[in-house]
């Protein structure tokens, strides 16, 4: 089953948020949702402060499947990335700030397959 765009965004975020609290100290999430309020960090994410943060989005990109040493679709990849990281900046990096939907109006994000796997833990 093919999911839509804005799904496998949806997904990616909270896969993202999920590697990156595993890979920080306790505490480090509350420091960068700080840091990303202010003005110095608009437009970028203070992740990156912590540690690499692309690894961990690679990471999150593998425990949904995607190939990270592919170069088809870069463009593509590169847009999901984008658009599931400000995502989960919005969101604090904290998966219960969602129940369910948080789109603003109408989406087809819901519901999500029961046999998705998101996480491989």
């Amino acid at each position: 089953m093919k999911l839509n765009d804005h799904t496998e965004m949806k997904l990616l975020s909270m896969a993202f948020t999920y590697h990156l609290i595993k890979e920080l100290e306790v505490g480090a999430i509350d420091e960068i949702n700080k840091l990303n309020a202010t003005e110095r960090y608009k437009g970028c994410c203070a992740s990156h402060d912590f540690c690499d943060s692309n690894i961990v989005m690679d990471s999150a990109l593998e425990s949904l499947g995607y190939d990270t040493n592919t170069t088809s679709n870069l463009e593509a990849r590169r847009l999901l990335i984008n658009d599931a990281w400000r995502r989960a900046i919005k969101l604090q990096f904290n998966p219960e700030n969602v129940d369910g939907c948080d789109c603003l109006g109408a989406c087809f994000c819901l519901p999500i397959p029961s046999n998705h796997k998101v996480f491989s833990i």
